[in-house]
């Protein structure tokens, strides 16, 4: 049925063609070549929509879907009149132009003819690009990032039509180009709940790896954006040359001829538009001189608050990496030094808090040199594990069924040396700054949001847990059961100095499955594996595996019957809601089982092995839950819901100087590899002695908020708050640590 809509605009519009095809075979006026031209592309789109369409690939009402193809017409129309219209306004063609003395009207005609083209080719495709991700977009668009964006296209446009010689088809590359940004960043939403950020376009690979797994239905939006791209590309086929004689001096043309001026002044033109163009994204900035500041938390508020393409140039601009007020390298030096020997003298914790941390280094001198004589005497093994979207969703009042969530991951796993709530910087995707905040110690928060540092930077001169315990003699291995360009690991985990790294080929092809690839227990065997094999059985051994069998989507309908949960929530919106959850709650409940298992072979192994498992992010629908159930709450409170994923620290071995009494309390990934390392007795660099004091002032923190020691939630920019001096501390030594070396 839907089909059959924009099929009749493409019959309607090839009918057009073929009959000015037949009046010019007979002599009669008919369409030129550049207006049949430029109806190619509008009939695309119908063929487009109507093959979506007889896939059933379209979630629309049929009205919606009417008044979008009543657009498609419209366009199609302005198009099949451009001849007409173009010798209206215009007058004749060049080689019929009148003399000089009388074409300043005609000049003046096509100079208004081309700011109208401009304006309206650019209104819609800031319409077309905003409509993808939410409905009514002028009218939820803020004014001035409304002005930003329209004035951007305008001056894009501008530009590539003087630089193509008065062209419209250079043109026409905006409107596409952005429906497309449009669309992607709708298709974004969607699978991960977030949007499209600079750092994405570097991580293009990863993307097209996990593209497959997803079904690209489209709401009326997208219907929409493609229609309202028609109506600009409508508009860019009225950008032609001016039909009129170069108005130059008579010496100028007789030396160089017409068409070379038209050409030359339509160059130095172009170049001048290109300056403003540069100038305007470069010079400025969007964020502080233009009030274009994205929200790390919910970057897609933002977008369809300030529009997607000034948030866009604002985090482009942003990328660098911010050099914090009053930094300097000896003051920076200083501060850590500083930290480092309260952490030497242990005199920085005030007992009783729930949230303070029960390592041995926590105001007990005593048992971290315990903690240290049993690192000497047997350096335990250590396995990271980063599961994919493991979030524990019994947050949301256990989804209104008494979900309870991970029970042996929160209930059946006792002994543990700590456990909690683990702060992210990333919810529905990325998970790839979760594990550079986990290895490397470092945290979004002063890298910078709206990055992807594994895509962005050389990590050969970057401090990790990796090449730290590769110093102390260990055989370092990271592993992920993917294509090993995934986020570019390949690269980074070689600079990191891992021994090994195994990828989806070191698996067989047999190799179990689950839902989106090999499953947990698979990878959990591979790392049995490896400590059990006899060659590096006297050597300590880090391991870091990143599971895969989690990862979205979730509508792929592949769980086994007897395995999918079957809860029904109320409240919520998205339309596939149940169907994503319980997609979702069987692939936990399959990792639960497999950590289990993972914990029970631990158990059997005769070497001391301290296991660190935590989940990277939350699905992306988490945040359909927390806005339905939790609106009427602040909004740090609201936003941290969904960026909270659980950990576990937990040792095989009775450990020295710690009380594994399943403790619990919050921390954050960057904070990880210190703890890890306290527990184990190994030896601390002075980054991390500065972070294991800076936490009992800061328990956790990520990229938009810092959690005090009394368990409350601040604004990274309140100065007036009891994190906020720690926070300035950190941030320095963070710098210093880093930033430096990746310049």
């Amino acid at each position: 049925m839907f089909a059959l809509l924009p099929a009749l605009v493409l019959v309607l519009g090839v009918a057009c063609i073929a009959l000015s095809h037949q009046r010019a075979k007979k002599g009669k006026p008919a369409l030129s070549r550049g207006t049949v031209a430029w109806l190619v592309p509008q009939l695309l789109t119908c063929t487009f929509l109507t093959a979506y369409a007889a896939n059933n690939m379209l979630l629309t009402r049929a009205r919606w879907f009417g008044y979008a193809c009543a657009i498609l017409l419209v366009a199609t129309l302005v198009v099949v009149c451009r001849d007409r219209m173009l010798d209206l306004v215009l007058g004749p063609k060049p080689e019929a132009a009148v003399e000089a003395a009388h074409q300043w009207p005609r000049v003046v005609a096509h100079v208004l003819l081309t700011i109208v083209a401009i304006l309206g080719m650019a209104f819609f495709t800031i319409l077309a690009m905003e409509n993808a991700i939410q409905e009514h977009p002028m009218m939820k668009l803020e004014t001035f990032p409304y002005l930003l964006e329209l004035g951007l296209v305008c001056l894009a446009g501008v530009t590539l039509y003087l630089l193509s010689g008065r062209r419209g088809a250079a043109v026409a590359a905006l409107p596409v180009i952005l429906t497309v940004y449009g669309l992607v960043n709708y298709f974004m939403l969607k699978f991960k709940g977030t949007v499209l950020i600079p750092a994405d376009l570097m991580a293009l690979e990863t993307a097209a790896t996990v593209a497959g797994s997803y079904s690209y239905e489209m709401a009326h939006t997208c219907v929409y954006s493609l229609a309202w791209m028609a109506i600009a590309l409508a508009f860019c086929s009225y950008l032609v040359p001016c039909r009129t004689k170069v108005l130059a001096p008579a010496r100028l043309l007789a030396k160089h001829g017409e068409r070379r001026c038209r050409r030359v002044s339509c160059m130095l033109m172009g170049v001048a538009s290109l300056a403003m163009l540069v100038a305007f994204v470069t010079v400025p900035s969007w964020r502080l001189d233009f009030g274009i500041k994205v929200f790390a938390w919910m970057p897609r508020f933002s977008y369809a608050s300030r529009g997607s393409l000034s948030c866009f140039v604002s985090e482009v601009q942003d990328s660098p990496i911010a050099k914090p007020t009053a930094y300097k390298a000896s003051t920076a030096e200083e501060i850590l030094a500083s930290y480092a020997n309260q952490f030497d003298v242990c005199t920085f914790v005030e007992k009783g808090d729930a949230t303070q941390s029960t390592t041995p280094a926590a105001g007990d001198d005593a048992a971290r040199q315990a903690a240290v004589a049993q690192y000497e005497e047997e350096k335990p093994s250590i396995v990271f594990v980063m599961n994919e979207t493991f979030a524990d969703l019994s947050v949301f009042d256990g989804l209104q069924n008494n979900y309870r969530g991970p029970w042996f991951f929160k209930k059946g796993l006792t002994g543990t040396l700590a456990r909690g709530d683990l702060s992210c910087s990333v919810t529905g995707a990325g998970t790839c700054n979760t594990e550079f905040e986990a290895l490397t110690g470092e945290s979004m928060l002063y890298a910078g949001s709206g990055k992807y540092p594994y895509t962005m930077y050389d990590f050969s001169k970057v401090d990790n847990i990796a090449r730290q315990l590769k110093e102390e003699g260990y055989k370092t291995t990271a592993m992920h059961p993917n294509l090993a360009t995934n986020w570019h690991r390949n690269t980074v985990y070689e600079q990191m100095g891992f021994d090994d790294f195994l990828d989806i080929d070191d698996w067989p092809d047999d190799a179990p499955t689950f839902h989106n690839g090999i499953s947990d227990k698979a990878t959990y065997d591979m790392v049995l594996d490896l400590l059990r094999s006899p060659e590096d059985e006297e050597v300590p051994q880090f391991i870091f595996d990143v599971t895969m069998q989690n990862h979205s989507g979730y509508n792929v309908g592949n769980i086994p019957e007897d395995r999918k949960y079957h809860y029904k929530t109320d409240g919520v919106t998205e339309f596939t809601n149940n169907s994503l959850l319980n997609e979702y709650l069987s692939c936990i409940q399959a990792s639960d089982e497999d950590l289990e298992y993972f914990v029970d072979e631990l158990k059997k192994l005769d070497r001391h092995v301290i296991l660190v498992f935590w989940g990277d992010h939350h699905p992306g629908f988490s945040t359909n839950y927390n806005d339905a159930w939790y609106g009427d709450e602040d909004e740090m409170t609201h936003t941290q819901r969904v960026y909270q994923t659980s950990y576990l620290i937990w040792a095989n071995y009775d450990v020295a100087g710690a009380a594994q009494t399943d403790s619990g309390f919050p921390t954050s990934p960057a904070y990880l590899a210190a703890m890890t390392l306290d527990y184990a007795g190994a030896p601390l660099s002075d980054y991390q002695k500065t972070q294991m004091v800076v936490r009992q002032t800061m328990p956790a923190f990520n990229a938009f908020g810092l959690m005090g020691a009394d368990g409350k939630w601040y604004e990274v920019e309140d100065e007036n708050s009891p994190v906020a001096a720690v926070n300035n501390d950190l941030s320095k030594v963070s710098y210093l640590h880093f930033a430096t070396k990746v310049k």
